[in-house]
């Protein structure tokens, strides 16, 4: 019986002879993901064959449930970061999952970030982040779970949008890049924007906390009322309703 193990991430794996584990064989394994969790041995410094997770999700985040004796770790379900989930695994028997919560975004999501997570010590929940979010969520009353972050509708002119907007901060020579860099604005913005007529954005309604920026927030706010949606016609009597989380680093 191994009393104290020790976990490793690591982007080579240790293990020999591992075909198999977790469902999917070796080659696999290599081919499809980037990271590995692996145990150790305390005692002696040998590796746990038995106990190992493949995982997607470069900066994974891993740990046990004193309460419940589960252990956790998060996983990029969409290999590019629109299905992400945090997965629960029997401590006593790491080849069978107990629990899942999975966040689910658009193609082209940037609403979906790495999930980050802790267990509570005195009862079956556990909480994940999502962004600026914080999910609560009890792993016993609800075994598994997806959370569709922007809905299940595939609307085209949402697809559109965030396509829009996706490329316009990924290139440094766009209007709206220009302008963030001329304002130095950086940081994390969630915003829920309608948009109606041809393309204008009319609303925009702003999510904060205690580490917002909010000058930077209110002149982002003003370039996008600004900005307009090119091939995108909204009906009189409708108006096109969706999320975007603007992560902005600012190293054009």
């Amino acid at each position: 019986m191994i009393s104290k193990l020790i976990y490793s991430h690591n982007v080579v794996a240790e293990r020999i002879g591992t075909a198999g584990l977790n469902g999917i064989s070796m080659a696999a394994a290599d081919n499809r993901r980037q990271t590995n969790i692996q145990v150790l041995d305390a005692s002696n410094g040998n590796l746990v064959k038995e106990i190992y997770h493949a995982t997607a999700e470069p900066d994974a985040d891993y740990k046990f449930s004193t309460y419940s004796n589960y252990f956790g770790y998060s996983d990029n379900d969409g290999f590019i970061g629109w299905k992400r989930k945090l997965v629960l695994i029997d401590n006593n028997d790491h080849k069978n999952k107990v629990g899942q919560y999975r966040y689910q975004g658009r193609r082209g999501s940037s609403n979906i970030f790495p999930i980050y997570f802790s267990f509570n010590k005195t009862k079956p929940v556990a909480y994940l982040s999502n962004g600026t979010k914080l999910i609560e969520w009890n792993y016993e009353t609800l075994k598994e779970y997806t959370d569709y972050i922007e809905g299940q509708d595939n609307d085209s002119l949402q697809s559109k949008a965030i396509s829009q907007l996706n490329a316009d901060l990924e290139n440094p020579e766009s209007d709206l890049s220009k302008n963030i860099v001329k304002q130095n604005i950086k940081g994390i913005y969630l915003f829920d924007l309608t948009v109606q007529k041809k393309g204008q954005i009319v609303t925009i309604f702003a999510e904060s906390d205690d580490k917002t920026d909010i000058p930077h927030q209110n002149a982002l706010k003003d370039l996008l009322l600004k900005y307009k949606f090119k091939d995108i016609v909204v009906s009189p009597n409708q108006r096109l309703k969706f999320r975007y989380t603007f992560s902005i680093e600012n190293n054009i």
